[in-house]
């Protein structure tokens, strides 16, 4: 569409801006009184209604919703294959997400071969630390031996009581058979408070019942420190 000539009785060849006139020609005419006798009526090109006096020269429509009109009607085809592209990636977007979560649901533990959970890390291969534990005795013995025998080291050099069964049932009984630091029940191990590597003693009153994460995940460390690890974890999460 080409831009209107400026009307002015003078004659000028500027694009005109309002009321068929340029700019400078505008500013002078209304100075001058004389800007209704450049004053065309437009109508708009959908609905046939009137424009403003003072509306632009450029201006096509009275309204965003006629406007839209033509767009839509001119552009039909358009944005029924722009709506068919996006139903369809919408599709397989959704068909994705049902792989991935058919995919998560059909792990299994490499050593004990039980379903894994549903939102367990993609790079998650056993279901527990017993089983991680078993896999690592079965392929690293060498390993497992000599830690075991530090340890038997450790205890025997530093302050060992003997802890009966009766003192351990006790114990468990006392946190209501869950464990000490997530109140998980189920299977519960011996904790050292302070690690035996770190100068504790293997006492009943230096052990606590935990699970298998909480006893695994403590290891070496002091509660504090445990505790203070695992906050900042999360919050980085």
């Amino acid at each position: 569409m080409t831009k209107p000539i400026c009307r002015w009785a003078a004659g000028c060849d500027r694009p005109a801006a309002s009321r068929t006139l340029c700019k400078r020609h505008y500013a002078r005419a209304r100075h001058n009184g004389t800007l209704d006798d450049y004053t065309i009526e437009r109508f708009c090109e959908e609905c046939r209604r009137p424009l403003p006096a003072d509306a632009r020269t450029t201006r096509r429509f009275c309204s965003r919703l006629c406007m839209m009109a033509v767009f839509r009607r001119g552009n039909r085809e358009r944005l029924r294959i722009a709506a068919l592209e996006r139903r369809r990636a919408t599709a397989e977007e959704r068909q994705r997400q049902r792989e991935e979560a058919k995919a998560r649901a059909a792990r299994t533990c490499e050593e004990c071969s039980q379903p894994l959970p549903a939102d367990a890390r993609w790079n998650r291969r056993f279901c527990s630390q017993k089983c991680v534990n078993v896999r690592s005795l079965r392929t690293k013995p060498e390993q497992r031996i000599q830690s075991n025998h530090r340890r038997r080291v450790r205890m025997r050099s530093g302050l060992a009581f003997k802890v009966t069964p009766r003192d351990w049932e006790r114990l468990v009984d006392r946190y209501r058979g869950c464990c000490a630091y997530c109140g998980k029940s189920g299977p519960m191990t011996r904790d050292h408070i302070i690690p035996i590597s770190r100068g504790g003693s293997h006492s009943i009153g230096n052990i606590l019942p935990a699970c298998w994460s909480c006893n695994n995940g403590k290891r070496a460390k002091l509660l504090m420190e445990w505790r203070m690890r695992r906050a900042k974890r999360r919050s980085t999460i």
